[in-house]
């Protein structure tokens, strides 16, 4: 999971990170943290915030209108009502957790299904582009993508072409037969598609 923390109080987002930190090792989820020192930081970064699952704001109160899912004191409780949370956010994150191995051709290589961006099929070699923090790393193996997609598709990828099967989590928007991904990459969607693409997006969102 991708998370942010924003807190002007230096001493809670150091209590907070121990704690992610914590969970990430008792359960075993990958989770990438970072910090900002208030809450108009973090919405600073505009559409940027999207790359994050989960985020631990300032002004709880208001949260709940934005569908937040816990409100933690800042007391002795706290650690434990972190772990809640976080067990929470993996529930109705789902497979976002969900770390997956694979033997590419640079070498076996562990990461998180909500890091991979997509990947993409050229003659018979399959490129997985995966989110490394605010890089983009490629790795190949020689495979078909027929051979994968009992294991990708129920895991929320979408083929929006041949030869490409897409993580609708970090599909920002579709856009005139376009698919904008989170980075900033755009896919083109045939014609012919569009529309199919177009309405998985939504049934996905939809669905969260």
């Amino acid at each position: 999971m991708n998370i942010a923390i924003c807190d002007d109080e230096e001493i809670y987002v150091k209590r907070i990170e121990e704690g992610i930190s914590r969970y990430s090792n008792l359960k075993k989820h990958k989770c990438d943290v970072t910090c900002f020192n208030s809450g108009k930081d973090f919405i600073a970064l505009g559409e940027s915030v999207i790359k994050y699952d989960l985020a631990f704001v300032d002004y709880s109160v208001q949260g709940y209108h934005f569908n937040a899912l816990r409100y933690i004191l800042k007391d002795k409780m706290m650690t434990k009502a972190i772990e809640e949370s976080l067990d929470a956010a993996v529930s109705r994150i789902g497979y976002e957790g969900i770390l997956i191995e694979e033997d590419f051709d640079e070498g076996k290589v562990t990461f998180a299904v909500s890091n991979l961006l997509y990947i993409e099929s050229i003659k018979h070699w399959l490129y997985f582009h995966i989110c490394d923090g605010d890089d983009v790393k490629e790795y190949k193996v020689y495979r078909t993508m027929k051979s994968i997609e009992d294991k990708y598709i129920p895991l929320k990828f979408l083929e929006v072409r041949k030869g490409f099967l897409v993580n609708m989590k970090n599909v920002k928007d579709v856009v005139r037969c376009e698919l904008i991904l989170i980075n900033g990459e755009t896919i083109i969607i045939p014609k012919a598609k569009y529309r199919m693409v177009k309405e998985s997006i939504m049934a996905y969102r939809e669905g969260l």
